[in-house]
């Protein structure tokens, strides 16, 4: 069943998650902040969704932050909502700018891939990563999959890397991922990551995820139009049959040592007959590559959607779900005639928190005339300042919201 993690539209009452108020005296304590790292392609997303669906189904209200991009993102919502219980997925070729607290986070949960899988989905997902990518570039890449497709010895692995290089899609450097993979393995190490193989969450084998966090986890897939482009083949053991005997060459080197640290099997077998669907290759890149560039614009544009149009409202508020706060502002904006002011404030809370000066200034207005919550002339005045670049005193920062002051 998939489940819709609780809309940030939803005022944090019983009705909005459908308990009443004697179920939710019996919701289990919050598991506390519950940070997920991931490097590219072994499932964190679908993972993050999962946890996300699971929190909302069990009545808990977390704010949900999909990969940040900024260290000040994660800093202001410890240091200005640290009453709210956070849900974050990391890539981590950017967990070192993002400079983690991660004594704050309760939970801390890594994925595991085999190296090789990796690889191929990798090379399929290229197209889509940056937005200024024209069809004409990603054309000759999908026809030599196709050709792979008809032939797998056509192509190896690698040169379809290679022309993607040529053909200016997203970068992939092969001794980057592998200073990475090294990168999460040190993470790993030192702070005590919860290690989920993909190979296990693809399966719905989810009893030790389930008892680490502390609450069910379902393997669902994701509601939103943003993220659906994540799911490809949802398999394991594909690169038997994308890989050539070159392509072991060229990777098993790379790869071998975490390999043997996290007990993947050192077989390098290719399939006697190597077979490649066109659904999850050239269909798949062909089906998703023009809506992916189209919300990519989107983004680059700031998000100028339509709100009065119910698709692009729902975009929004997928994306608002998700912490963007540009969307949250955008959404506080247009819900604040409706009568009921909570939403309203809950979005203006929320993009506030994250650093959205805007929508600091909005919350100064809804403190100061008590829309949505009651007047407070302190919180209004301290947002008013911070919505207009005027610094405030660390001292009085923990005195409104508390010790989590990074």
């Amino acid at each position: 069943m998939i489940v819709r993690a609780l809309s940030v539209w939803a005022t944090p009452t019983a009705g909005s998650v459908g308990r009443g108020p004697s179920s939710l005296s019996r919701m289990a304590p919050s598991p506390g902040n519950i940070l997920i790292l991931g490097l590219a392609k072994t499932g964190s997303t679908g993972l993050y969704n999962s946890v996300k669906a699971s929190l909302a189904e069990s009545g808990h209200d977390y704010y949900a932050m999909f990969e940040p991009t900024r260290a000040d993102q994660l800093h202001n919502l410890h240091a200005y909502a640290p009453e709210l219980p956070l849900l974050t997925k990391v890539m981590i070729a950017r967990e070192p700018d993002l400079q983690l607290r991660y004594d704050l986070f309760d939970k801390r949960v890594t994925l595991l891939r085999d190296p090789r899988d990796m690889i191929v989905s990798f090379l399929l997902f290229r197209p889509f990563i940056r937005a200024d990518v024209s069809w004409e570039q990603v054309e000759p890449f999908v026809d030599a999959i196709r050709d792979k497709e008809r032939d797998p010895s056509a192509h190896s692995v690698h040169s379809l890397h290679l022309l993607a290089d040529q053909l200016r899609l997203a970068s992939y450097r092969l001794d980057r991922v592998v200073e990475f993979m090294e990168w999460q393995e040190a993470l790993i190490d030192r702070h005590g990551l919860f290690v989920v193989r993909y190979e296990d969450f693809i399966a719905g084998r989810l009893e030790a995820v389930t008892d680490y966090l502390g609450f069910d986890v379902d393997n669902v897939a994701s509601a939103s139009p943003w993220l659906d482009h994540i799911l490809r083949s949802a398999g394991s053991g594909d690169w038997r049959h994308w890989f050539t005997e070159d392509d072991v060459a060229v990777y098993r080197p790379h790869v071998t040592r975490y390999m043997k640290r996290f007990d993947y099997d050192h077989e390098w077998r290719l399939a006697e007959t190597p077979r490649i669907n066109p659904v999850t290759a050239s269909e798949y890149i062909e089906g998703k590559y023009r809506r992916r560039h189209a919300q990519q614009q989107l983004r680059r544009t700031g998000l100028a959607l339509d709100v009065d149009a119910r698709a692009q409202r729902e975009r929004l508020q997928d994306l608002a779900d998700d912490g963007n706060s540009q969307a949250m502002y955008r959404l506080a904006k247009t819900v604040g005639g409706a009568g009921d002011p909570a939403p309203t404030f809950r979005l203006a809370h929320r993009a506030a928190v994250q650093g959205h000066k805007p929508a600091m200034r909005l919350l100064a207005e809804l403190y100061q005339q008590g829309r949505g919550t009651q007047v407070d002339a302190e919180r209004a005045a301290f947002w008013a300042a911070l919505g207009a670049g005027q610094d405030r005193s660390r001292g009085r920062r923990r005195r409104l919201f508390g010790r989590r002051d990074p």
